[in-house]
């Protein structure tokens, strides 16, 4: 779990769409595809991010993923069209 912000905050939609694409893109391709969990996850909830994996045989990996993901999430550019 790590800090985030509120729902009671203008950009809480903002990172609540950027933990999906964290999901569905970076998440899934190396934690799933490539490090055989049956599921991966990034949340956000009420001032809190939380990641998951599911049926992982590479925990300490995944954790090495989060971190990353979180870095390569930082680097790209985003748009809002």
């Amino acid at each position: 779990m790590s800090p985030s912000i509120y729902a009671n905050v203008p950009k809480f939609d903002g990172v609540h769409i950027l933990s999906r694409i964290l999901s569905s893109t970076y998440l899934h391709k190396h934690i799933r595809e490539e490090g055989g969990a049956y599921g991966t996850a990034c949340a956000h909830l009420s001032g809190s991010i939380f990641f998951s994996s599911y049926a992982d045989p590479n925990v300490l990996r995944s954790v090495d993923h989060f971190v990353q993901g979180s870095k390569w999430l930082r680097e790209e550019q985003y748009c809002e069209n």
